[in-house]
């Protein structure tokens, strides 16, 4: 069911309303499959795009289906110039609960957008804002309404991005769907990112991604999309396919680059056959044929303007006159032919070499000398790693989108540096030869199959996702086991998944939101986990401690942000240190109540040192002879938020211990202390502060900070209330 902008919703949302875990910043658009909002987080943080899905008709269940398939599968992949999904679900907002999906927002400050209706060239030198800034959404249809035609510059890098985020979604087998002007989203620098993935599907023939559920069997091939950028086969009542999202591309390019509608007729063959730059004629001739069959990817290779000739031209005039210029770029371009030829590829000490694709899927023989760097661009195709032999200080870059296998074997030997980036996914199939150290920059994924028992630090000398890569491991029991100086790093967006048993390893987020994932997650001889201020380090599984020592422990030190423990079942056998920092708590609990089998007696207690902070919604319970001991200036904080309660079986306050009930609440199983505890009070709501169902006697003396004016605590017997 489509909306306008004049409806009046009952549901809709005004800023400052929150809804979740967020507050609504702004309304940032309508369709037919729901709402987008500007929301931000409790934590300070980049805004994000929250999308509601609202459609109701007989097509509802349908597509409310297909809604949350498509959003859980996006979420296990990622390319720079298509729209990043980091969480999905339900929730409840106008006593209804709302299917959602929570995206980066993508968009310009209002300054640029003014300036980019005036004239669209200021995208390409406006830079980006700040993380704090105010963004407000800017896609290509906007341009269309400004005078005169858009600039060359900028058309290109649209068609590079959008082009290259759409072959990207090929190669994983998802097609779109709904290709237009709206669904790309420009931001600073004139960049595109594909968005509305309401109308995308898998491939009948392609894998699924984690996540994507098969579409319900009734209305599969029902016409949908916006009808001016439907091909004729969809018309006609065929299935969406890759053909169709090419014809749709031709005619937004269409329309962007001429300003006007693709019609087949006298006026549209005139700009195809001779006013249009040669370029753009031969994108629209590859993309825009009636037969689906003849449809592809154009090749612009062969679209040399005059300008580019002449260049050319001129550098062969400087060869033949003894210029070294021509010779240099000759000797530049020999490898890339070579390697296009399917011949081996050798550089030498420090030499540099960018190429294409090979000949066939496996790559031909390859040898990086000390220093020696090749950027390979993966075309969006599914490559295999020939004989190799790469010094440890050469570097291989691998640019996607696209993939790269690394098979097992003593041939296939990469001692080497590795970046993967835009999109770029690496797979290791067995143990690697050399130990590479990986860098996996933002959209880009690292895999491996780990088999069973395998140490991290075998595999690869260091895994680097401080801008934003993922990892993931295939197999059981991956030993974590890097420590600083080679701690594992995560940056904005970064997930670091598998079965992980931790051997005494750090992990670390840099900048921003943070993900370590793991099937289980087992210490042997420890886990330190810590963020940089502002950042948050989330982990989000089964959390199962054991150790044959019986001495381990889950430290949170080194501590500026905030982590935020999330796992559904969580036992930890052993001692759980938060000695800096912000730690949440959004689980169940439970430690062993059968007893402290730990040998030192001691280890199970949960230590909260000065100035570091427990928050959350979840709650813990401890054996007989354990508990949580809160350090004089230990902070324990009512729920999360504002919200939600803290519930902890047993606790001990020293002297000195603050309980921060300005919020949530705090409930407490049995209580111990002695001495003085401050209650921070400002903001709380009459009621009881936090709660316990036993006590020793004395209780320690509550010492209130901020006491509203009129009010007062008073102590019960078994509850703390602001009177």
């Amino acid at each position: 069911m489509a909306h306008t902008d004049s409806d009046e919703a009952p549901w809709a949302l005004a800023p400052g309303e929150r809804v979740g875990d967020w507050r609504v910043v702004a309304r940032l658009g309508r369709g037919g499959m729901g709402e987008v909002y500007a929301v931000e987080g409790q934590e300070p943080g980049p805004k994000l795009a929250l999308k509601l899905f609202t459609a109701e008709g007989r097509d509802a269940a349908f597509l409310r289906q297909r809604f949350g398939d498509m959003g859980r599968a996006l979420q296990t992949l990622g390319h720079p110039r298509v729209v990043r999904v980091s969480q999905t679900g339900e929730l409840w907002a106008k006593g209804r609960q709302w299917p959602f999906v929570l995206m980066a927002l993508v968009g310009v400050t209002p300054e640029v957008r003014a300036e980019a209706l005036r004239a669209p060239s200021a995208l390409l030198d406006a830079p980006e804002p700040p993380p704090e800034a105010e963004l407000v959404s800017l896609t290509a249809a906007d341009l269309l309404a400004t005078p005169g035609s858009l600039p060359a510059p900028l058309l290109e890098r649209l068609w590079a991005d959008a082009a290259g985020a759409l072959r990207w979604l090929h190669a994983q087998g998802i097609v779109h769907g709904d290709i237009k002007p709206a669904n790309l989203l420009l931001s600073a620098g004139g960049h595109a990112t594909l968005a509305d993935f309401g109308l995308a599907r898998i491939q009948e023939e392609a894998s699924r991604p984690v996540g994507y559920e098969p579409t319900l069997p009734d209305l599969r091939e029902a016409i949908r999309g916006t009808p001016e950028y439907l091909a004729p086969e969809l018309l006609r009542g065929g299935a969406p396919t890759p053909a169709a999202d090419l014809y749709a591309l031709g005619l937004t390019f269409f329309l962007l680059r001429t300003g006007v509608p693709y019609v087949d007729g006298p006026v549209t063959r005139l700009l195809l056959e001779g006013d249009l730059p040669l370029s753009w004629r031969g994108r629209f001739q590859a993309l825009l044929c009636h037969d689906p069959a003849a449809r592809h990817w154009p090749d612009t290779s062969r679209f040399v303007s005059r300008r580019v000739a002449l260049a050319l031209g001129g550098a062969a005039l400087l060869g033949a006159f003894g210029g070294g210029a021509w010779a240099a770029w000759a000797a530049w371009r020999a490898p890339a032919r070579r390697w296009a030829r399917g011949e081996p590829l050798a550089l030498g000490i420090g030499e540099r070499a960018s190429v294409g694709q090979p000949l066939g899927t496996t790559l031909p023989p390859l040898v990086l000398g000390r220093g020696a760097g090749l950027t390979f661009a993966l075309g969006g195709g599914s490559w295999r790693l020939g004989e190799a032999s790469i010094d440890e200080t050469a570097t291989l870059t691998l640019r996607g989108p696209g993939s790269l296998l690394f098979p097992r074997g003593e041939r296939h030997a990469f001692r080497g540096r590795l970046r993967l980036t835009e999109g770029a996914t690496a797979h290791f199939e067995s143990k690697s030869q050399g130990k590479p150290a990986v860098a996996v920059e933002r959209g880009a994924t690292l895999s491996m199959n780990t088999g069973n028992n395998r140490y991290a630090s075998e595999q690869f000398r260091e895994i680097d996702l401080s801008r934003g890569g993922s990892f993931r491991s295939d197999g059981r029991r991956l030993y974590l086991d890097y420590r600083p100086p080679l701690a594992v790093r995560l940056g904005q967006g970064a997930r670091f998944a598998g079965d992980i048993v931790a051997c005494g390893a750090r992990v670390h987020a840099e900048s921003g939101d943070c993900r370590l994932e793991g099937r289980g997650l087992y210490l042997w001889s420890g886990l330190a986990l810590s963020a940089a201020k502002g950042a948050t380090l989330t982990f989000d599984g089964g959390l199962f401690m054991y150790d044959y020592w019986k001495t381990c422990s889950l430290d949170v030190s080194e501590n500026a942000g905030t982590v935020i423990l999330a796992c559904p079942t969580f036992r930890p056998l052993c001692a759980v240190n938060l000695r800096s920092g912000r730690t949440v708590l959004r689980t169940k609990a439970a430690q062993d109540v059968k007893g402290n089998w730990c040998r030192k007696k001691t280890c199970q207690d949960w230590h909260l040192a000065a100035g570091a902070t427990l928050a959350g919604t979840g709650g813990v319970t401890f054996s007989p002879t354990t508990c949580l001991r809160v350090a004089s200036g230990g902070i324990l904080e009512g729920g999360e938020g504002d919200a939600g309660t803290l519930t902890l079986s047993r606790a001990h306050l020293a002297s000195g211990a603050i309980l921060d009930c300005r919020g949530g609440r705090l409930a407490f199983g049995w209580l111990a202390g002695e001495g003085v505890v401050s209650l921070r009070c400002g903001g709380a709501a009459p009621g009881p502060l936090f709660t316990w169902e036993s006590a020793l006697d004395p209780l320690p003396t509550f010492r209130a900070e901020d006491l509203p004016p009129g009010h007062s605590l008073r102590v019960g017997a078994n509850a703390v209330e602001l009177a």
